[in-house]
């Protein structure tokens, strides 16, 4: 779609186009074969915009969504400080939360290390 449209109306979608492919090329917590390979597409569809419409207004418009994405980031981040001193049960409980992930997490990557090395127990079944 962007290569058939002529550069001034591609502008006016410029947001539209840009936003769903900032979200992918800056997404690193998704390590899959196809992730990576809608990245590699991503980047290509960010050169051809880039191209099209020209190095000024893609940087603009690219700074935008960046700045937004911050932003938001941002207000969520002030909303658990925020929450911390006017709830501090829903943050006690959050806190709690995170922290038996991060205690399963722990284990299940010593387990992995285990098994790897074939140190690993097996539990007797009754």
């Amino acid at each position: 779609m962007a290569s058939h449209m002529e550069p001034e109306r591609l502008e006016k979608f410029l947001v539209h186009i840009l936003t769903p492919v900032y979200r992918i090329i800056e997404d690193d917590t998704i390590r899959d074969g196809q992730m990576d390979e809608l990245k590699t597409t991503s980047t290509e569809l960010q050169d051809l915009v880039q191209s099209r419409v020209g190095a000024t207004k893609f940087s603009g418009v690219y700074n935008q969504i960046r700045q937004g994405v911050l932003g938001v980031r941002r207000e969520r981040k002030i909303a658990r400080v925020l929450q911390a001193t006017t709830n501090p049960e829903a943050a006690a409980k959050r806190k709690m939360q995170r922290n038996v992930i991060k205690k399963d997490s722990r284990k299940r990557k010593d387990r992995g290390f285990l098994e790897s090395r074939g140190k690993v127990k097996r539990r007797r079944e009754e």
